[in-house]
């Protein structure tokens, strides 16, 4: 079920190449199936794009904090699991 979770998100990164929202998503996909380096590397492209679109995007603050927050968490269980 989580492969075919990943595939819809992936799709929808490609329908939508500009949508952090999008990113964010098929990041928390991976993150769920246990593929911590592609989930991080989806949520660093989702804050780009929020970076990106920030004058557009009402939410901007609260979605790049919100992605910071997943990436510094992430990072240090990925450490911790590497004993690093």
């Amino acid at each position: 079920m989580r492969e075919e979770a990943i595939q819809v998100f992936q799709l929808n990164t490609e329908l939508y190449p500009e949508s952090a929202n999008a990113e964010d998503s098929l990041a928390e996909a991976h993150e769920g199936a246990g593929r911590p380096e592609e989930a991080l590397a989806h949520y660093r492209l989702a804050i780009h794009k929020l970076d990106w679109h920030a004058a557009q995007n009402t939410g901007y603050e609260r979605n790049r904090a919100a992605a910071q927050s997943k990436i510094a968490d992430l990072t240090a269980r990925v450490s911790k699991k590497l004993g690093r």
